[in-house]
């Protein structure tokens, strides 16, 4: 579940608040062909961010969003393993920075963005009451999205994004061994179909999205 409050403060300047909530369950297929089952749950870290939008559509050929955000770490951080639960939150600090360009026509949007994300220094308890610590990382990406709307009230979201991720450091308390986690890169792509129940003020939508 996720809650955003957006609030104007100027015409070209808006803040926001979030909160996410939610359940997750994994299964990792280990070698030797195993199995082991997880589940994480609980609140993410809060995000908090702005958006300046620094050209308009009009005055100029494209929109031009700059925007960034930030998510303290507020929230305990426990690694899930076969017999515990984890948690959704991270452990660490997260800074976004994105820039956005947009055209918009009278049936389709189209916006490619660049952003760069900076995970700060992250601890997560395990199982045993000891610490995994990650090292910081940067981790940039680009995207295109289209927005085509058949009528008033139906519209089809398309989406691209890449993110290369650098390889980050661990440190296990518990065995006071360090180890090295390529992250790798990975390339997503999604379709969600969108229709106004209510225009302005109730949508439901459809999604379908694939990570390779």
């Amino acid at each position: 579940m996720i809650q955003r409050f957006s609030y104007g403060v100027i015409r070209n300047l808006a803040v926001s608040a979030e909160v996410n909530a939610g359940s997750e369950s994994v299964r990792d297929e280990l070698a030797g062909g195993s199995t082991r089952a997880s589940r994480r749950d609980g609140f993410a870290e809060p995000i908090f961010s702005s958006m300046y939008r620094a050209l308009r559509q009009g005055a100029f050929p494209v929109t031009l969003d700059i925007s960034g955000a930030y998510a303290p770490d507020l929230i305990s951080a426990r690694a899930a393993s076969a017999t515990a639960e984890g948690s959704l939150a991270r452990g660490g600090d997260l800074i976004e920075l994105t820039a956005a360009v947009a055209r918009v026509s009278a049936s389709e949007t189209v916006q490619a963005h660049v952003r760069a994300d900076h995970y700060g220094n992250a601890d997560r308890e395990n199982a045993s009451g000891f610490n995994i610590d990650t090292a910081s990382y940067w981790s940039p990406s680009i995207g295109l999205a289209t927005q085509t709307r058949f009528t008033p009230r139906l519209a089809l979201n398309l989406n691209g994004d890449y993110v290369f991720r650098e390889t980050t450091s661990l440190y296990n308390a518990q065995s006071g061994l360090n180890a090295v986690n390529g992250l790798g890169s990975s390339g997503q792509v999604s379709a969600e179909l969108v229709y106004r129940v209510i225009p302005f003020r109730l949508d439901a939508s459809v999604e379908y999205g694939h990570t390779f």
